[in-house]
């Protein structure tokens, strides 16, 4: 009786520590794969493409199965960094093909510490409003540390109004927060990215879109 065991580290939804999976088991390999697609796994991503190459038969007709109809998804949200991704896994998957898996695997070692160290630390934005990023249980969270004009959104300080995790393309995907003065509020897809000393994002408001180094 072949039996086989991986236990890697990966971070689900904010919401939840860190935990071990059976990669032997398909749940364990989709949430494997699912984990590293979005980038939820945090550093060191650890080696992705010989756990792929090592999955036992039982798991994979179901796995690939599943990446089709994942890819499929993938198209018609028109995301085709996400259909990269799955087509690299099942690729190295169905036919041990693994060369675009490997460079994603190597773009997110690489790319997610640079912007990462980049993001961390505070942002100002065009009305006096400071947003401070830090890293906390593998997600990175921006906190309103100066309001600005957004007090009269209801806002509050300290509050959190960013979220994301980085991605092996090197940014930060995720969401942020909005506020109406009606008492609304809304979490909006929001993908962060840094040059320098210079941030810009595709969710904020225009005084949070574009703003600098504090």
């Amino acid at each position: 009786c072949f039996s086989l065991f991986f236990m890697i580290l990966v971070l689900s939804f904010p919401t939840i520590e860190a935990t071990a999976l059976e990669v032997d088991t398909e749940s364990g390999f989709k949430s494997l794969i699912e984990n590293f697609v979005l980038g939820r796994i945090p550093d060191p991503v650890g080696d992705v493409v010989n756990t792929v190459r090592a999955a036992p038969q039982a798991i994979k007709a179901g796995t690939l199965m599943w990446l089709k109809r994942k890819m499929s998804d993938a198209v018609m949200d028109g995301d085709m960094v996400r259909l990269d991704r799955y087509q690299a896994f099942y690729s190295c998957l169905a036919t041990g093909d693994c060369a675009d898996l490997q460079k994603l695997q190597l773009s997110r070692a690489n790319n997610s510490q640079e912007t990462g160290s980049d993001l961390i630390g505070s942002w100002l934005g065009c009305d006096g409003r400071i947003i401070t990023f830090s890293l906390e249980n593998g997600e990175y969270v921006g906190r309103y540390t100066s309001l600005g004009s957004l007090g009269r959104y209801g806002f509050s300080l300290n509050e959190i109004g960013y979220r994301c995790y980085m991605d092996p393309d090197g940014k930060c995907k995720g969401e942020v927060k909005w506020r109406w003065t009606d008492g609304r509020q809304k979490w909006k897809p929001n993908i962060i990215s840094v040059s320098g000393d210079h941030y810009t994002d595709t969710g904020s408001d225009a005084c949070s879109k574009n703003m600098r180094r504090k």
